[in-house]
């Protein structure tokens, strides 16, 4: 499934609940969120061959496992990361929804955004 199509398929309202859940404390950034979710299914993403991993990711400083995504699966322009394919190892336990809402904050901090998102963008770093 691409990425867009994970965010067609959900409602901000969802995907907002779960990052409350994920990330304490960001109820106060729902408005620079939804603003960022309304544009990206606005925005025209463009096909890649490069896709969102989720795995099992291990730290072994620490012996931790967690699962998510690299940040580099992530890096480029909105458009692009819509465009790519958002795959899931079968030991990975998380939902469309949770995937959904992972991605959303990664975009946000992690890949180009447009130059319409910069005044929310700046709400976030708050």
């Amino acid at each position: 499934m691409k990425l867009i199509e994970l965010f067609q398929a959900c409602e901000f309202d969802e995907v907002m609940s779960v990052i409350t859940e994920m990330f304490p404390g960001t109820r106060r950034f729902r408005a620079p969120l939804k603003q960022a979710y309304l544009i990206l299914l606005e925005t025209e993403p463009v096909p890649s061959d490069k896709s969102i991993h989720y795995r099992v990711m291990t730290d072994d400083a620490n012996d931790d496992a967690s699962m998510g995504a690299a940040d580099a699966d992530f890096e480029g322009t909105w458009a692009e990361c819509l465009g790519r394919n958002v795959l899931k190892d079968d030991e990975v336990d998380l939902s469309d929804l949770e995937i959904a809402a992972n991605c959303l904050v990664n975009l946000c901090f992690i890949s180009e955004y447009p130059r319409k998102f910069e005044n929310a963008y700046r709400q976030l770093l708050k």
